[in-house]
């Protein structure tokens, strides 16, 4: 029989039971994940704990508040948590409370212990794995469902949210949000065998999971978006269908309405959000601008969901799946790559679109249902977080109705090619099979062996990352300088740890720490011309570049809002004038300082392949070249992107 059979209670506990193991299988795969440090946010969560950060009453339930509404650019400034180039209307703030608390928590309670810390996203992303194989097996027969957990299971999109302690809330997200959809199966078609409790309380329990899975993040949207696409497309029994109609599947929505709704109104009413930043395009308060990187993101998003191919621009072309493409057709500039990725992201999409018009001759119709809502569902995940730049940690929720369709596609392939389709001659079975068998092959190696792989790589990459950063404060002359009390200038912050979080970076490994920390340039790829025109005055001109290209100096201001020759801004501690420009985006830039260059107050620091190094102040009327932004070499840092000889890719 291929339709799915109710579960029994026997039936219930074998499946939990296997469940725990695979998760704990998944967990041990993923173990290299507690010995990452601390990365970027994390550094300033940790701050905002320690009352080191601008502002106050971060924790425990505010810590993604990066720049809340109303606050003082110039201070931010300041400190060196935003750059000079910040617009005066940025704000960023993400509403994330039940995922502050839990980071705040592990502060508390495990003071210092990041191991620990990362053993505790080691442990949500396990819950997520069961989450997911209740819904799994609520939805399809025991081998489709079973298929569907191993591809989870299997899946990459993880590495950053376990390695990345701030990216944690798309795990707790999952969790609450998996389960609400396997209580609001029950409830509404439960099986002869599901909980009284949880026939009469469904309603409320799905409210209550919601909310919760919402309250860790705006991920949890994407589970309405599941929630609406099951009732639109499966819906009510046959019965109470020609009994009620569409008014049963209305009243069911009500549950997730509501959480959905006071999590809306809550956001907007405390102003959370961002605000004139171009690389996070809040479709709330710049739809123009959200619509413009939307129809390039969400193309790279479902193609990286279904084919297990990076989606982020930086990767997927080093990718085994992908490198093809950009040999073929190679760019350049960033936007060119963003388009081609966009394409190749299309590609992706027709090619699933034809596997899945085969894959459905070798589904019965309930399978064909729940197929249709778990690719609207999908679907719709991908609309919330298009806010984001594209990368495989946004795929966690829409990981359901892509696991479903891959498992689907397998199946039918599977059934076809034995003659056991429905419907369909056995002969044209066979053929359909045949043409169905590349795609449904190609997808469950990438989807397993591919992802494996590529999670080793990342886990690898990521450890090394974070350990470049850190070696930049200690491999370097940083340390050697005297540093309580003085205000430091990184002349080309390559990243925003080293450029930004500084002072956090120190104080969190014990060191001392200075009284002010900002870069002058900031993640910018190019190498700096230094003058010094006068005592108080540095001018520095990037060579073969221009500021505010690059998607971490875009963070902080909006792409169409550019400074022309002669903008200014005027900070207690410097001046900033805007000399040269290239098509708005500054090119040399002028800062005049309250006090001589040469004052022993001041530090400027170098960011170069040997760490932090100090920067010799240059005489009056002499120049200097800053080379290019650099962090410590780590011996496995490039392990993405190793290639055969003589092979081109993305720099």
């Amino acid at each position: 029989m291929l339709a799915r059979a109710p579960l029994d209670r026997a039936e219930r506990r074998r499946w939990l039971l296997g469940l725990l193991v695979l998760s704990l299988a998944a967990i041990a795969v993923r173990w290299p994940a507690v010995a990452i440090g601390r990365l970027s946010d994390d550094y300033m969560q940790y701050a905002m704990i320690e009352g080191l950060y601008p502002g106050e009453g971060y924790a425990p339930f505010d810590l993604y508040a990066f720049v809340r509404r109303g606050a003082s650019i110039p201070t931010h400034v300041e400190q060196g948590t935003v750059p000079w180039f910040t617009e005066p209307g940025f704000h960023g703030a993400v509403f994330r409370p039940l995922a502050s608390l839990l980071l705040w928590l592990d502060h508390v309670v495990a003071p210092g212990r990041v191991r620990l810390w990362h053993l505790h996203s080691l442990l949500w992303f396990g819950a997520s794995v069961v989450a997911l194989g209740m819904c799994a097996r609520r939805l399809l027969a025991r081998w489709p469902a079973a298929l569907v957990v191993v591809l989870y299971a299997c899946e990459a999109a993880f590495v950053s949210p376990l390695g990345w302690l701030a990216n944690r809330c798309v795990l707790v997200c999952a969790v609450f949000g998996f389960a609400a959809i396997w209580v609001h199966i029950e409830w509404r078609r439960p099986d002869p065998d599901t909980p009284g409790w949880l026939r009469r309380g469904g309603p409320v329990i799905e409210l209550v999971l919601v909310a919760l899975s919402l309250a860790a993040g705006e991920y949890g949207l994407g589970v309405v978006g599941y929630v609406f696409a099951w009732e639109l497309c499966v819906g009510a029994s046959g019965a109470e269908l020609a009994r009620d109609g569409w008014r049963v599947r209305a009243r069911a929505l009500i549950p997730a309405l509501v959480a959905t709704l006071a999590y809306l109104a809550t956001h907007k009413l405390l102003g959370y959000g961002t605000v004139a930043a171009e690389v996070y395009a809040d479709p709330l308060h710049a739809p123009a601008g959200w619509f413009k990187w939307a129809k390039l993101r969400i193309p790279k998003l479902a193609t990286g969901a279904l084919w297990a191919i990076p989606s982020a621009t930086i990767y997927v072309f080093r990718h085994p799946a992908a490198a093809w493409w950009y040999e073929r057709w190679p760019s350049t500039e960033a936007m060119e790559l963003h388009v081609s990725h966009a394409k190749f992201g299309l590609l992706g999409v027709g090619l699933a679109g034809v596997a899945l018009t085969l894959a459905r001759f070798g589904l019965d119709e309930d399978e064909r249902r729940t197929l249709r809502a778990m690719l609207l569902g999908g679907f719709l995940t991908l609309l919330p977080v298009s806010v984001a730049p594209a990368h495989s940690r946004l795929l966690v929720i829409t990981q359901l109705g892509a696991c479903v369709a891959v498992a689907l596609i397998v199946v039918g392939c599977a059934r076809l090619l034995l003659g056991r389709q429905l419907g369909v001659a056995r002969s044209r079975a066979r053929v359909l099979g045949a043409l169905l068998l590349p795609f449904a092959l190609t997808m469950l190696w990438l989807n397993t062996v591919t992802d494996l792989r590529w999670t080793h790589r990342y886990l690898v990459h990521l450890d090394a990352m974070q350990a470049a950063n850190a070696a930049a404060f200690t491999e370097g002359d940083l340390l050697d300088q005297e540093l309580a009390g003085r205000d430091v200038f990184v002349m080309n912050g390559p990243s925003q740890s080293v450029g930004m979080y500084g002072p956090f970076v120190l104080h969190a490994n014990g060191m001392p720490t200075p009284a002010s920390w900002r870069s002058l340039a900031l993640g910018g790829d190019y190498a700096i011309w230094v003058f010094r025109p006068s005592d108080k005055v540095l001018e520095l001109a990037a060579i073969r570049g221009a500021w505010l290209r690059t998607a971490g100096e875009l963070f902080f201001r909006r792409e169409d809002h550019k400074l022309p020759s002669g903008s200014k801004f005027d900070y207690p501690s410097v001046d900033i004038e805007v000399v040269l420009d290239d098509a708005g985006d500054p090119t040399r830039v002028r800062f005049t300082f309250p006090r001589s260059l040469d004052d022993p107050r001041y530090l400027f620091l170098a960011s170069t392949k040997a760490g932090l190094m100090r920067w010799e102040m240059i005489p009056v009327e002499g120049s200097d070249v800053v080379p290019r932004p650099g962090l410590p070499y780590v011996g496995t840092s490039d392990v993405l992107f190793t290639v055969k000889p003589n092979a081109t890719g993305p720099k």
